[in-house]
């Protein structure tokens, strides 16, 4: 996977927890909104591929919940 794409689902769906004074990243969430120009940016085509994908309420915004097996990787790869 793309260090791009990683890092936008690192970024809108890691959940981390605070140990001592430091966020560590803990896992990966399902499912997140996220800016729809920011994800275009990212994903193009390929993104049925990471995703399941709807308009939220917002017309700037969108609803993504992340592929159980991209997930596994992901968090995998992490170590998490």
């Amino acid at each position: 996977m793309e260090s791009k794409k990683r890092k936008f689902i690192i970024d809108h769906f890691g959940c981390k927890t605070q140990i001592g004074e430091e966020w560590v990243l803990t896992s990966i969430a399902n499912s997140s909104t996220v800016s729809a120009e920011e994800f275009w940016n990212v994903f193009s085509g390929d993104a049925e591929n990471y995703f399941d994908i709807w308009k939220s309420e917002d017309e700037n915004k969108l609803s993504l919940t992340l592929d159980n097996t991209i997930r596994k990787q992901i968090e995998r790869e992490l170590g998490v």
